[in-house]
């Protein structure tokens, strides 16, 4: 029997997802300027690369996270990769999350920075607060916030987008021009290349946290579309802020925050309220990058939780004055090498898998026809 899948469930894991991918790079512009905007028009066949990575990783995270009883959602590299590398991806795991908390962090930092005029270490200080009190309700609670805030999210940086595009459509026949006379930092030497390590690098990261959330799942099938439409989803609101960005390239290119700079253009109140959404973003990243951190080595909720966090946070903060989009530039790419390697393992497992069940399959065929055989002789 088929079991019911739950719509609101799956809504919730859109959400989730959206809520995770976000972060400080995307929801400033930055990561998708350098990973896309910054290769002209070939950005955008980059980004259909990554659409399909996207909805191979999260509908296999998902699955593997309801059909596998892993005694911790780190077990998941194991899984995929064996006992020594997947050891290794796991301890390596931990030290990318630490490094892109820290990029959220100094995210926040430029947003007080480049919009408000206020001290850097103001942002770093709101963001390291609001993600260690989440930290401490735990996670379930925690995916109900940003599985609610996700959208919201989304939804602000895709009408920003929507309208940069609109108000200024004409830039998008001089922008490739623009963008081979201008020096923008770029994620790696080629377009496509930057699409599989735009991908690669976040495989890392959703590895333990969809594998937790597809335990919770109702079904199979509900953890394949969650996780498929959740990575489509965010693939496609690339997309829809890339175009934006691109027909303004001769305004952002050299912005820290280049989504913040078009908002406040358009109407400065809008900036004002993006602002608020931009952090929000940066806050839905931080709090379960630093769950993700801390439940490697404590239980969820626990006393030893809090302080681990605690700890975390005050070494992230004083590590994260380091340029915002200088973060971004280095940490990001030499990360989704690392990740590729990772999804050739997961390509290579569920291929080993496919052909073992199918060599079982085959085999009984064998001997059922060789019983059928011998008993009509018989």
């Amino acid at each position: 029997m088929v079991k019911e899948i739950k719509w609101t469930k799956i809504l919730n894991y859109i959400g989730a997802i959206l809520a995770f991918c976000i972060g400080a790079g995307f929801a400033t512009g930055q990561e998708i300027t350098q990973f896309f905007v910054s290769y002209g028009y070939l950005g955008f066949a980059g980004i259909l690369i990554s659409l399909v990575l996207y909805l191979y990783m999260c509908s296999s995270f998902m699955y593997v996270g309801k059909t596998s009883t892993f005694k911790q959602a780190n077990d998941v590299f194991k899984y995929y990769c064996g006992n020594v590398i997947g050891t290794f991806f796991e301890w390596y795991s931990i030290i990318l999350l630490f490094l892109i908390f820290i990029v959220m962090l100094s995210g926040a930092g430029a947003v007080f920075d480049e919009y408000y005029g206020l001290p850097t270490y103001l942002g770093r200080l709101f963001l390291a607060i609001t993600a260690v009190i989440t930290v401490i309700f735990g996670f379930k609670r925690m995916l109900t916030i940003i599985g609610f805030i996700g959208p919201i999210i989304v939804v602000g940086c895709l009408v920003i987008s929507v309208f940069a595009f609109i108000t200024n459509i004409d830039g998008f026949s001089t922008a490739n021009t623009v963008v081979a006379n201008t020096n923008i930092a770029k994620a790696s030497g080629s377009w496509w290349l930057s699409g599989i390590l735009y991908a690669s690098f976040m495989s890392i990261l959703l590895a333990a946290f969809l594998a937790a959330m597809g335990e919770t799942s109702t079904s199979k099938r509900e953890a394949i579309i969650g996780g498929a439409l959740g990575g489509g989803a965010f693939s496609i609101a690339v997309a829809i802020v890339a175009f934006g960005l691109f027909v303004n390239i001769e305004k952002i290119y050299n912005k820290s925050i280049p989504l913040l700079y078009l908002a406040n253009e358009l109407i400065p109140i809008i900036g004002a309220i993006f602002a608020i959404i931009l952090l929000a973003g940066i806050y839905t990243t931080a709090a379960p990058i630093l769950w993700s951190v801390c439940i490697r080595f404590t239980k969820d909720k626990s006393q030893e939780m809090i302080m681990l966090a605690i700890a975390l946070t005050t070494i992230s903060f004083f590590i994260s004055f380091t340029p915002f989009e200088m973060l971004v530039n280095i940490i990001y790419p030499s990360s989704g090498w690392l990740g590729i390697v990772f999804l050739l393992c997961m390509i290579f497992k569920q291929v080993k898998s496919r052909a073992n069940r199918l060599d079982k399959y085959n085999s009984k065929n064998k001997d059922y026809s060789v019983n059928n055989h011998n008993v009509n002789r018989s």
